[in-house]
C-alpha cells in the first residue's frame, strides 16, 4: 500500500559559516568564518492523489485527521552525535517554511532527520526521543465525538523519519521525509442480515454496543522497523449510532505486532436476542457475543491505516458472521474479503 500524505522536505545548504546555537530561532547566516550548516525544511500538505479501490471506492482523511498544529523537526549527526530540536513558529508553521543551523555539521557527515506534528516535548537526545510514547485514551470516546473531530486536544500525532549524508559540494541537500499518523482507524458497520429472521422469525436482535480488548495500551511516536508489540490491555467500549439499519462505531487504535492465534486484538459485539420481539418480556432474552479479529492472519495492526469492518449477522452463533474488510492507508483502499468463524 501506497503511503502518500504529508511530506516535510529538507534542503541542507552548505554554507561553511558559524552558526548561532539557539535552535528555536530562525538564525541569519553570519559573514565570515567557521564551520557549519544551515538547514532549510519546507513542509508541504493537504491532499494526497487519490487512489481508487477495484470497487471504486475512495478513502480521505477527514479534515481533523490531517491538521498539522505545531510541527518539530529533529536532526541527529551520526559522526559526532550532534542532536539538534527546532520547533516550527505558527508564522513559519503558516508559511511552511524554516531555516535553521546545524551547528556541529558538515560536509559527508550521516544525519537522522525525524519530524513530529502535533506534539509538543522537549526531548534532549535521539534516545530519548526513540522511546517517546504515546496514549490512546486521547483518541477514543463516543462515536458522536470522534466522528466529527479529533478528542486528541492538539490533533492527530504524526511522526516521519529518514537518513542522508550532507552534500560534500556546496549544493543543498534534500531531505525527504513522509510523516503518517501514529494510529490506526477502525470503522465498524454491523448489519443483521434477513435470513437471520428467516431463521428466528418473530424475533428481534439488538446491538448493545462494541468494546475493543486486547489492545496495545501505548505506542512509540517514532515508528520501529516493525509494529511493536506493546503490553496489550487496553480496551475501550462504545455505544453503536444506528443509521439506516446499520451499527456503527469507530475507534483509533495503536500499531500491534506479530501474535499467537486466538490472541489477536479482538472487536466484542454485544447484543441482546429476544425470542418474541417483545422487549418487555424478559423471560425470553438472551444475551449475545460476536467477536471479530483484527489485523492481519497474524494479528499485525499498521499505524495509519485504516480497516472498514463490514459485520453481517446471521445467526445466533459466533460462526454465522460473515466479517468484509476493506483496508486502506487512508488515502487509498484495496479490498479483501474473510470468513470469521467461532
Amino acid at each position: 500500500m501506497k503511503k502518500l500524505f504529508f511530506a516535510a522536505i529538507a534542503a541542507v545548504s552548505m554554507l561553511f559559516a558559524s552558526c548561532a546555537r539557539e535552535m528555536d530561532e530562525t538564525p541569519v547566516a553570519p559573514a565570515g568564518g567557521g564551520e557549519g550548516s544551515f538547514v532549510k525544511i519546507s513542509l508541504t500538505g493537504g491532499e494526497a492523489p487519490k487512489l481508487k479501490a477495484a470497487s471504486g471506492n475512495t478513502v480521505q482523511a477527514e479534515p481533523w485527521e490531517k491538521t498539522i498544529n505545531s510541527l518539530t523537526v529533529y536532526a541527529y549527526n551520526t559522526a559526532n552525535g550532534d542532536f539538534t530540536r527546532r520547533v516550527f513558529t505558527p508564522e513559519e508553521l503558516s508559511s511552511m517554511s524554516a531555516t535553521f543551523c546545524l551547528q556541529a555539521s558538515k560536509p559527508g557527515d550521516n544525519c537522522e532527520f525525524y519530524a513530529v506534528a502535533n506534539l509538543q516535548t522537549e526531548v534532549k537526545s535521539r534516545s530519548e526521543l526513540l522511546a517517546l510514547m504515546e496514549n490512546p485514551n486521547l483518541y477514543n470516546g463516543t462515536f458522536e465525538s470522534v466522528s466529527v473531530g479529533a478528542l486528541r486536544p492538539n490533533g492527530f500525532l504524526m511522526s516521519g523519519k529518514t537518513a542522508k549524508t550532507l552534500t560534500t559540494d556546496e549544493a543543498a541537500t534534500t531531505v525527504n521525509i513522509t510523516i503518517r499518523r501514529t494510529v490506526a482507524k477502525f470503522a465498524f458497520e454491523t448489519v443483521i442480515l434477513p435470513e437471520f429472521y428467516v431463521k428466528y422469525p418473530g424475533s428481534v436482535l439488538k446491538i448493545n454496543g462494541a468494546r475493543i480488548v486486547r489492545g496495545a495500551s501505548a505506542s512509540f511516536v517514532i515508528e520501529q522497523t516493525e509494529p511493536a508489540t506493546i503490553a496489550r490491555n487496553y480496551s475501550c467500549q462504545q455505544l453503536p449510532s444506528l443509521q439506516s439499519g446499520k451499527y456503527r462505531n469507530l475507534f483509533y487504535l495503536f500499531e500491534n505486532g506479530f501474535t499467537a492465534y486466538n490472541d489477536h486484538v479482538n472487536l466484542e459485539i454485544d447484543a441482546t436476542y429476544d425470542a418474541d420481539g417483545n422487549f418487555s418480556t424478559t423471560s425470553d432474552q438472551y444475551p449475545m457475543t460476536y467477536e471479530v479479529d483484527l489485523g492481519n492472519e497474524t494479528g499485525m495492526i499498521f499505524r495509519n491505516t485504516y480497516y472498514l469492518v463490514q459485520v453481517n449477522i446471521a445467526g445466533l452463533s459466533g460462526d454465522k458472521i460473515l466479517v468484509g474488510i476493506q483496508v486502506a492507508d487512508w488515502e487509498g483502499a484495496y479490498d479483501e474479503t474473510i470468513d470469521v468463524g467461532a
